[in-house]
């Protein structure tokens, strides 16, 4: 896959918030901005690898450590990883001493 030649932020998992994006897109429509389903595990590889930056923000309100499987995704593909968590997680630590984030 070539890399993404447009500045493209896409947001390709199902989320308690994922209506707030689809309904920001849909009444501004953003030229770079592009809401997709729930991918097949290939395709969302593939699209990940074109990718300059894995982003992963938790709801600051958990209380139950979360650990996002799209980390390891980034991991795979050597995409460096930018996160906002909250502090019921080790997930930014993980992060932060493994160097890619």
């Amino acid at each position: 896959m070539k890399r993404l030649t447009e500045k493209l932020l896409g947001k390709t998992r199902d989320g308690t918030d994922q209506y707030k994006i689809q309904n920001y897109v849909d009444s501004e429509n953003p030229a770079h901005v592009k809401v997709m389903k729930r991918l097949p595990k290939d395709d969302y590889d593939l699209l990940v690898s074109a990718c300059d930056v894995g982003l992963i923000f938790l709801d600051y309100n958990f209380t139950i450590p979360n650990f996002p499987s799209r980390l390891l995704c980034y991991m795979q593909s050597r995409v460096p990883v930018i996160a906002a968590t909250d502090v019921s997680t080790d997930v930014g630590t993980v992060i932060e001493s493994g160097g890619f984030g």
